[in-house]
């Protein structure tokens, strides 16, 4: 190898290491960009957390005194002293306090207990209003002792939550029927009737309390019977109730007729022997210009022939469809 060789070969290997230098720093300098950014994200993410439990903190805020971090726990499972005038004087909303409800089981232990031991019928129901905001299988338990219990205005408090619930469940379902089947106070009996809807059960879930309620409507005390009619076909396949709706018309109650004819009309029923019932029914001068008129409402439904329309129309002169007033 030449002399002039080796300075050659130097000039080169500086040349080099001058190359991989510049791509080290290179490498470090875009480590840094990245880490710099990274660090921006957290901190402007820490920002944002910090400002968003600011302001989902003052919902609670009326409901627990200023206090030290070790009390604030505890009191925010307090309650004031009086929920129903702490509702009534605003110093509290129904709102606060059916969050609450929801998801803290002290404070529905407490409102519960308060609920027992109040004799204030008004105040019962505020306190019933806000328990009935608990989770569904809460509800439930409260429902089941309700219906149990000895005082008639109990087992009414617990008709109402009852009919608030989804029937759909197995539990709730077998609470309507112990109601239906056990009750003997005849107007919570009637609540109760009321109250129940099917909402979207399958015809083999909804039989058990279809037959029961089409029993209590065709045998139950008259206050029961007028409860069930007009509802009667929510329930009951409409086609089957003819014989049901006929024998209400000819009940000694007048609640129970004009229970009927809302059934009817509910039902969208228009067989030939209602016809004729109904006829007779809007005929009798016996019955109020109210029932009569709601009979003849019914019958505008029904194809009538050429002797039934005249007929229709001399008493829709005596009693009008659309009576003034």
């Amino acid at each position: 190898m030449s002399l002039r060789a080796v300075p050659d070969t130097a000039d080169g290997a500086l040349r080099a290491a001058n190359a991989g230098s510049r791509r080290w720093w290179g490498i470090a300098l875009l480590v840094a960009v990245v880490g710099l950014a990274g660090l921006m994200l957290l901190s402007l993410q820490e920002r944002d957390d910090a400002v968003n439990g600011t302001l989902a903190e003052p919902a609670h805020a009326t409901l627990r005194a200023p206090a030290s971090s070790g009390a604030r726990d505890r009191d925010r499972l307090a309650l004031p002293p009086d929920p129903v005038s702490a509702l009534a004087s605003g110093e509290l909303s129904f709102e606060q306090l059916t969050s609450r409800v929801r998801v803290d089981a002290d404070v529905r232990g407490s409102l519960w207990a308060r609920y027992r031991a109040e004799s204030n019928p008004e105040h019962r129901q505020t306190l019933l209003a806000l328990l009935a905001e608990a989770p569904v299988e809460v509800v439930a338990e409260y429902v089941a002792l309700l219906i149990g219990d000895s005082d008639v205005e109990r087992r009414r408090d617990g008709y109402r939550l009852l009919s608030g619930l989804p029937i759909e469940q197995a539990a709730l379902r077998e609470q309507a029927l112990r109601g239906l089947r056990q009750e003997v106070d005849a107007a919570a009996l009637a609540e109760l009737v009321q109250g129940l809807q099917p909402g979207m059960l399958p015809i083999e879930d909804a039989q058990p309390l279809a037959d029961t309620l089409q029993s209590l409507a065709q045998t139950g005390d008259p206050a029961v019977r007028a409860a069930a009619l007009p509802g009667l076909s929510a329930w009951a396949d409409a086609t089957h109730l003819e014989s049901t709706y006929l024998g209400a018309l000819g009940h000694a109650d007048a609640r129970v007729r004009a229970a009927a004819i809302a059934g009817i009309e509910v039902a969208r029923l228009s067989t030939p022997n209602l016809r004729l019932a109904l006829f007779q029914f809007a005929a009798n001068a016996a019955e109020t210009t109210q029932d009569r008129h709601a009979a003849l409402l019914a019958l505008s439904r029904f194809r009538l022939s050429r002797a039934e329309v005249e007929l229709y129309r001399m008493l829709q002169a005596e009693v009008p469809v659309d009576p003034p007033g």
